[in-house]
Order: structure tokens, then C-alpha cells, then sequence
């Protein structure tokens, strides 16, 4: 009996690539942060509620149970609608939190009104001032707060 299960688990460990290894470590990161999301929401109840049902699916399938399975089968459709409503204050949060991240962000408000400034003093030998050679009003120092009154961050 021992040397099946060797012979099997040798067998399994030389079928497996290193992407095989890669793919299920991504996998399980990305899951183990929807969980962080979810954790201490009312979401992770619901998911939890969710997987009962896509259990049940498959159960009630392979036990041959046509009716419920049919029931079950359409049911998905409206429930991926359902997930979206339902869950959108948690999506929301988690694009927020992608794009927050350096990675994925490009956008950096302080940097761009430090980069405005510094272009004006290039451009006119000063900081803002009361007005340029154009006679166009400017507002000295305020770069920062009219670019986040423009581009608030929600």
C-alpha cells in the first residue's frame, strides 16, 4: 500500500510544470486578498451563502435532481446581477485600492501641481503672481487646491 501512494506521489510530482506552481500561487494571493477585503463585512456572509448554493448545484446535478439543477442553472444569471448590486460598495473599494497603488497609478495630484508651479516658473521667472505677460489672472500658491477641487479622490 505504501509504495502505491509513493508511486502515485511520485507520479504527480513529475507532472508538474513550474507555471503549474506560479498559476496556483497567483490563485491563492488573489483570493487570499478578496478575503481580506470581505473580512468583517457582511459580504463574507454572503459569499459564504453563495458557495452553499454553487455546492448544492453541483449536488443536486450529479444526484440527478433535473427540476432543482434547472432552478439552479437559471437562477445564475440573476444572481451575478445580484452579486454586483449587492457587493458594489466592496468593488468600489477594491478599484479604489488598485488604483491607489503605484503599480497602476500614474496620476499623482501633489506631483502635478508641484509640476505646474515649477512650469510657470519657467515659463514667466516667477511663482503665480498677479498676472502674466498676457494679462491673464493668476493665483499664486493655489496650484495644489484647485487641482483637488478639479480631480477630488472619490
Amino acid at each position: 500500500m505504501w509504495q502505491e501512494i509513493e508511486r502515485f506521489i511520485h507520479g504527480f510530482v513529475q507532472t508538474i510544470r513550474w507555471q503549474d506552481a506560479i498559476d496556483v500561487l497567483i490563485v491563492a494571493f488573489v483570493l487570499y486578498k478578496l478575503f481580506q477585503l470581505f473580512k468583517g463585512t457582511r459580504a463574507i456572509q454572503m459569499l459564504i451563502g453563495l458557495a452553499i448554493l454553487v455546492m448544492a448545484s453541483f449536488v443536486f446535478r450529479w444526484a440527478k435532481f433535473y427540476t432543482i439543477g434547472w432552478l439552479l442553472s437559471n437562477l445564475w444569471a440573476y444572481l451575478a446581477l445580484g452579486v454586483l448590486v449587492i457587493f458594489q460598495p466592496e468593488i468600489r473599494r477594491a478599484l479604489a485600492h488598485v488604483g491607489q497603488n503605484p503599480l497602476f497609478s500614474s496620476f499623482n495630484l501633489e506631483a502635478e501641481a508641484k509640476s505646474v508651479d515649477e512650469l510657470v516658473k519657467e515659463q514667466y521667472g516667477q511663482s503665480g503672481g498677479d498676472g502674466d505677460p498676457a494679462g491673464c489672472q493668476t493665483h499664486q500658491g493655489d496650484t495644489a487646491e484647485y487641482l483637488s477641487a478639479l480631480f477630488p479622490d472619490s
